[in-house]
């Protein structure tokens, strides 16, 4: 190979990179990690957005870490991916307090919530049981359903699975959740 390379087809022009590209493969890097190699990694990062991974729980950390893992396009995207787990108070994005503006809208966040204020299920049911009972009392299916309650309890529209958002947050983050959401735009 060293034989073969000549600075005479070198040229001066600066090399260009797809940038998309670029990021496209990094997310796709980020996701081949193992998630013990991808939390180190991540520290830095945390610590720069104003989370401090010494002082959070190891496990839970691990958790959150493993939910939003298919959300990064690089290591700095972190802190605002895992913003959602820390404070119950939330800012609602526009488009999400559009969907929530919606009837059909409220009616799936007060069923879900009413599941959750009264039910006594375990907690790795309680996020189905209360999609359930959101669907049957509210008569709405699919992403009309979903995307109300991922918009009550996160303030975003778009984000990691639910369920593994609900598991990490617990019922009584969700309750609160679901009543800031009402308040700030419902």
């Amino acid at each position: 190979m060293v034989e073969a390379f000549s600075l005479e087809r070198a040229s001066k022009s600066g090399a260009v990179f797809d940038e998309e590209k670029l990021r496209w493969l990094n997310a796709i890097y980020i996701r081949s990690l193992a998630i013990d190699d991808l939390l180190q990694r991540l520290r830095p990062f945390l610590s720069e957005s104003g989370y401090a991974p010494e002082k959070l729980d190891a496990l839970w950390l691990k958790k959150v870490v493993e939910t939003v893992k298919d959300e990064l396009t690089t290591l700095a995207d972190a802190g605002s991916h895992i913003e959602l787990f820390f404070d119950d108070h939330y800012e609602i994005t526009p488009d999400a307090k559009l969907i929530l503006d919606a009837e059909k809208s409220r009616k799936v966040v007060k069923a879900f919530g009413e599941y959750l204020s009264s039910a006594a299920d375990s907690p790795q049911e309680i996020y189905a049981a209360a999609i359930k009972y959101a669907k049957e009392k509210s008569g709405v299916k699919g992403r009309d359903l979903f995307l109300p309650v991922r918009a009550a309890l996160t303030g975003k529209i778009k984000g990691p699975e639910l369920d593994r958002v609900f598991a990490i947050l617990g019922r009584d983050s969700a309750c609160k959740r679901l009543q800031w959401a009402e308040k700030a735009c419902l």
